[in-house]
């Protein structure tokens, strides 16, 4: 997710049915663990995600996740450089 966000930053986030197209949101994506991308898409039932970096492409974008896994909406980036 870097630029907006990079390794160490903590995040808060929280749970909530409103989503929409540009927030970034925390996915459960089963044995591939959680992840943390902007919504491209999004209807009734689907999300579909895109990354910031647009130098790396993701296995998880580009194609509807459930709606049900989003974990959280980012609502808080802290940068500490200490824990880098």
């Amino acid at each position: 997710m870097q630029p907006s966000l990079a390794s160490g930053d903590l995040i808060l986030t929280r749970r909530t049915t409103g989503i929409a197209v540009g927030d970034i949101v925390v996915v459960d994506v089963g044995n591939g663990g959680k992840i943390i991308k902007r919504v491209r898409e999004l209807d009734a039932e689907t999300v579909v995600l895109v990354g910031d970096n647009t130098r790396l492409a993701s296995s998880f974008c580009d194609y509807p996740h459930e709606r049900s896994t989003i974990v959280g909406k980012l609502l808080l980036n802290l940068k500490v450089p200490f824990l880098d």
